[in-house]
C-alpha cells in the first residue's frame, strides 16, 4: 500500500493474492460513491479535495505495480488546524509512557476540547517543543554519512543532502535538513545500524513537487528513535520497523499529486514493532498506520497522540495482528468530519493481546468506537 517504491529497494511483490484483489475493487467501489458524496456536498470543507483510492478505501490491496508511484493515492493537505486562544482549563494533559507493554497511559481529560487547533495548550507538541533546541547555533554542513559506532551528527544545518546511517548507535541531534526529494529521503537508516533522532526539523522545499518522500526511513531491524522532531513537507514522514517515535509533530504533509502520504507507518517487513506515544500527527491521508504489505503487524503501541486523518486517521494493522495497543488518542476532525473519508479506524481485530481504549473526539471529548 505504501512507502517502498523503486528507490527504497523493497519492490511490491509481482502476485498478490485473488483475495487482496477482490478486497482492492470493493475499495474502488467505496472511493467512488465517497467522491460523489463529496462533490454533492455531503462532506464538509474538512475533507480533503481529491480521493484516491489506496488509503481512502479498507483492505485495498497493492500490485506490482504500485512501486511505480500509483496516481491513485492520497492528496496534499488542504486543512490544517487554525490558532486559537489558550483555555483557561483544566490542566495540561500528562504524557503516556514511550514503551511497549508498559503502563497504560493516564485517561485523557475529556473536558479538553478542540486540542488541534494549539496542540501545546493541551499538553501535545508543536512547532514551539521540537525541531532545533531554541539557542542552537547551527553551522552550514555539506553532505554528512554516519559510519562509525557512536557517531554524533549535531548543530548543523544542511541543504539538498540526505544523511546515511550505515553504523550502531548513532546519534542526530539539533540538525535541520531542508532538501528536494520527492523520491527519496532526509535521513535514511541501512539495514543492522542504529540511530536516535532527537531535535531534529526535516522538510521539503514545499509541499507539492519539492517536498521530500521521507523524512526518516529506517531498513533496520535494530532501535530506532525519534523524538522532539519537526517533519513537514514529506510524504511518509516516518517509516519503519522498531521505530519508536515520541513528542513529535508531523503537519503539512504532502507531495507530488501522485503521492503516498502517511505521518508514521511501518509496512509488516519485520512485524512493525512500532511505538508512537505523544506525537501531534494531522495528515491528508493516514496519521499513524500499521501496515501488513510484507508481513504481519504485531506488538505495537499508539498510545497518547493527537491525530488526524483524511481517509482513515488510524490503520490498525490485519486480520492476523496481535498485540496491538490503541489507547488513549485524542482524534481531531478538522481534516475530515468522520475521522477519515471512511471513519477513524481501520483493520483494527480484537484479536489476542489487542487493545482499543480511551480514545476520544478531540472536539467533544466523547468515546471513539473501535
Amino acid at each position: 500500500m505504501q512507502g517502498s517504491r523503486n528507490t527504497t529497494g523493497t519492490h511490491r511483490a509481482a502476485g498478490r493474492s485473488q483475495h487482496f484483489l477482490e478486497r482492492r475493487a470493493i475499495a474502488c467501489a467505496l472511493m467512488l460513491v465517497g467522491l460523489f458524496a463529496a462533490l454533492a456536498g455531503s462532506t464538509s470543507a474538512g475533507a480533503y479535495t481529491r480521493a484516491r483510492s489506496h488509503d481512502n478505501a479498507p483492505g485495498v490491496a497493492t500490485s506490482a505495480s504500485d512501486s511505480q508511484r500509483p496516481s491513485d493515492r492520497p492528496a496534499a493537505p488542504v486543512s490544517r488546524p487554525a490558532p486559537s486562544s489558550r483555555p483557561k482549563t483544566p490542566p495540561p494533559i500528562a504524557k503516556a509512557p514511550g514503551a511497549l507493554n508498559s503502563e497504560p497511559a493516564p485517561a485523557l481529560d475529556p473536558r479538553r476540547r478542540n486540542c488541534a487547533r494549539s496542540p501545546r495548550v493541551c499538553g501535545y507538541p508543536d512547532a514551539s517543543t521540537t525541531g532545533v533546541t531554541p539557542g542552537t547555533v547551527l553551522k552550514k554542513s555539506g553532505c554528512v554519512d554516519a559510519h562509525n559506532t557512536n557517531q554524533v551528527i549535531e548543530n548543523i544545518t544542511i541543504t539538498g543532502c540526505t544523511i546515511e546511517v550505515d553504523a550502531r548507535n548513532v546519534t542526530i541531534r539539533n540538525v535541520k535538513v531542508v532538501i528536494d526529494a520527492p523520491e527519496t529521503w532526509a535521513i535514511v537508516i541501512r539495514p543492522g545500524a542504529s540511530a536516535t533522532i532527537d531535535h531534529v526539523d526535516i522538510s521539503g522545499v514545499d509541499a507539492e513537487h519539492h517536498s521530500v518522500e521521507y523524512g526518516v526511513l529506517s531498513f533496520s531491524n535494530k532501535p530506532v528513535t525519534v523524538s522532539h522532531a519537526n517533519l513537514h513537507n514529506c510524504a511518509d514522514c516516518i517509516q519503519g520497523e522498531y521505530i519508536t517515535a515520541t513528542d513529535n509533530y508531523i503537519h503539512d504533509i504532502g507531495g507530488p499529486p501522485d503521492a503516498h502520504v502517511d505521518g508514521i507507518q511501518c509496512d509488516g517487513n519485520d512485524g512493525c514493532h512500532l511505538t508512537a506515544t505523544h506525537n501531534t500527527v494531522v495528515a491528508s491521508a493516514i496519521a499513524i498506520a500499521l501496515y501488513g504489505d510484507f508481513g504481519t503487524p504485531t506488538d505495537s503501541t499508539i498510545s497518547n497522540n493527537l491525530v488526524g486523518g483524511g481517509s482513515f486517521t488510524l490503520y490498525a494493522g490485519t486480520e492476523k495482528s496481535t498485540n496491538i495497543h490503541i489507547t488513549n488518542n485524542r482524534i481531531t476532525r478538522t481534516i475530515h468530519p468522520k475521522g477519515g473519508l471512511f471513519g477513524p479506524l481501520a483493520y483494527y481485530y480484537p484479536n489476542p493481546g489487542n487493545t482499543f481504549t480511551g480514545n476520544i473526539w478531540d472536539d467533544t471529548g466523547k468515546p471513539v468506537p473501535g
